[in-house]
């Protein structure tokens, strides 16, 4: 499984592994921006089973077994005008890539679906068991290859309706005739029904429109093949490729399956990969995080942007130890690091979706890794840290009532942390441009001076909350918990531990008037200065409900808002500076 981002040689990849075995098709247009010519290794391995195939015929060529090797390689170079010139090739790999030996052994053959592909229509289907022999497979898969790489042109999948009244036709004879034959019917309608939730029946004659297939519902509702969405009919013809087009113990090139496919089609259309891996080897370039995900870590591929000639822009996961560990520490798929330019690690699901409604250009290719809170956030950054992630990564979480030490103190050789400036990052919101502008759309006129008038008010109720907050945050800075004994068995420790905790709950409750005098003192005098620092956003924001008298709920506030962000930023961004320095660099 390949994935990486747009523009980094995925499919170049596949089309240089078709080309360089099969030999016929130029490829000069492909060549990168080094040099004049390029030039394609392929090292193949066979089992013992193939390498005997592959002795019969040296004995028939050459009197002689064909000599053994772990692996055996065919080069092809393409001059400045395209023509193929093979510099290495041995007897081995002369047989594998003939013809003749490859329609008596197809695990020599290699097919190739390019992403860009037509699904024929044909209302009336006929049947035609040609389309099934190996001869009328052939020409098919050649056609493909030359329509694919050499034209650049879309490759036409075989008509799905004929194919399929011949596949129940081909297992109505082989019945008739007692032959143990899979009913390849069968198979696929399981897996239609599995993906779409929809029966398809078996074909029916009628004199007067011929061989005809009908597709029932849940509901009991039938329609024909031809009304099936298109996303269903390249499902069953990719399905097709998969079973018929494919050489049983070949290798089989697939770019972007996931093209029209509902989530659940990219299942059945994976299963149907499964079926044939265990006798093919399937290479397949995606950017579904479904099937990425459902493949084996083994057997995924990340490809980087070519930045130069010196580096290899192909790199398997498995030989980064580092990225594996982080799917068992943290919980981040291998789809996750194939997919996305960035992971941000936040304290809440809230976070997240606020964060990625206020910037969804900036943040549609980002991982957002919910940590669950401030302090998992932080354990995450030192996991990320040990780690060679690939990708670039940042951490955030919120100020809550951190005083400024405390924030540099985290901040603290943590170069990817970002604190937000106020308490949550929902603080953000208690902008008077931001909620002016929102205002303004739903015919209510205020303004800043109003609004910042109303956020003081609605925050003044808040003190006595954010006071026992600060209270009980200095009471555990003055009179840290107790460490944990290091000696005894471990209820002698336990008991040890709850009699050093009754020591400081007292010293607490000693202090407690103390200190609640201080903080009260220390946070009249700084309310008015400071109160978007420490009071609650989604408390000011339901306060403000009844004030605004135009949303029913702080959700459809915090929406709006955030939908107003993302066209100020679009459309207004001198009025936008303020607000984003307020945020942060993010």
């Amino acid at each position: 499984m390949i994935s990486g981002r747009n523009g980094t040689g995925k499919s170049l990849l596949l089309e240089a592994i078709v080309a360089a075995w099969s030999g016929r098709f130029q490829m000069q247009s492909r060549r990168g921006p080094w040099g004049d010519e390029m030039s394609i290794d392929l090292y193949l391995a066979f089992t013992q089973a193939e390498m005997s195939a592959i002795d019969d015929w040296h004995q028939r060529l050459r009197g002689d077994p064909a000599p053994r090797q772990d692996s055996y390689r065919v080069m092809q170079v393409a001059d400045s005008v395209g023509q193929w010139r093979a510099v290495h090739e041995d007897t081995v790999i002369g047989i594998a890539r003939s013809q003749a030996f490859q329609r008596e052994h197809p695990f020599a053959i290699i097919d190739y679906l390019p992403a860009t592909r037509l699904v024929l229509h044909q209302p009336s289907p006929t049947i035609d068991l040609g389309m099934l022999n190996i001869d009328r497979v052939e020409t098919d898969r050649y056609q493909m290859l030359h329509q694919s790489v050499w034209e650049r042109a879309p490759v036409s999948l075989p008509n799905i309706a004929s194919y399929l009244v011949t596949l129940d036709y081909q297992a109505f004879l082989a019945e008739r005739q007692g032959l143990e034959v899979i009913n390849e019917y069968e198979r696929l309608a399981k897996s239609f029904a599995e993906a779409t939730g929809k029966e398809l029946l078996q074909p029916q004659y009628d004199p007067a429109r011929g061989s005809n297939i009908e597709v029932k519902l849940n509901a009991g509702h039938r329609h024909g093949l031809q009304d099936l969405s298109s996303g269903e009919q390249e499902m069953m013809a990719l399905v097709y490729f998969v079973r018929r087009l494919s050489a049983t113990g070949g290798i089989l090139c697939l770019d972007e399956p996931e093209q029209h496919l509902h989530p659940t089609l990219q299942a059945a259309l994976f299963e149907g990969m499964r079926d044939i891996a265990d006798r093919s080897q399937v290479i397949v370039v995606s950017h579904s995080v479904n099937l990425i995900s459902a493949a084996p870590m083994e057997g995924l591929i990340q490809l980087s942007v070519a930045e130069s000639n010196e580096i290899n822009q192909a790199l398997r996961l498995r030989e980064e130890p580092d990225r594996a560990r982080l799917v068992a520490d943290l919980g981040i798929r291998p789809a996750d690091l194939l997919q996305n330019d960035l992971i941000l690690v936040v304290e809440g699901d809230k976070d997240s979706q606020l964060l990625q409604s206020m910037f969804p250009v900036e943040l549609g290719r980002c991982y957002s890794l919910v940590a669950g809170s401030a302090a998992q956030v932080i354990d995450a950054y030192d996991t990320l840290d040990k780690t060679s992630v690939g990708i670039p990564w940042l951490c955030l979480r919120d100020r809550d009532l951190l005083t400024d030490e405390e924030i540099a103190g985290l901040k603290a050789n943590r170069p990817n942390l970002h604190v937000w400036p106020f308490r949550e990052i929902e603080s953000c919101f208690l902008n008077a441009s931001l909620i002016k502008a929102v205002l303004a759309s739903v015919g209510k006129a205020m303004t800043a001076d109003e609004l910042e008038q109303a956020f003081l008010e609605a925050s003044l109720p808040l003190q006595d909350e954010v006071l026992a907050q600060l209270v009980e945050a200095e009471l555990s800075r003055r009179f840290p918990p107790p460490s944990a004994p290091e000696h005894g068995t471990r209820f002698q420790k336990l008991k040890a531990q709850h009699r050093a905790y009754s020591v400081v709950n007292q010293q607490r409750a000693d202090a407690l008037e103390d200190v609640l005098e201080e903080e009260r003192q220390s946070l009249s005098g700084r309310w008015t200065r400071d109160w978007s620092t420490l009071a609650d956003p989604k408390a000011i924001l339901g306060a403000l409900l009844p004030f605004f008298g135009v949303f029913h709920t702080v959700a459809d506030l915090q929406n709006a808002l955030a939908a107003r962000f993302v066209m100020m930023s679009l459309f207004d961004r001198e009025r936008l500076r303020s607000f984003a320095s307020s945020c942060g660099q993010l």
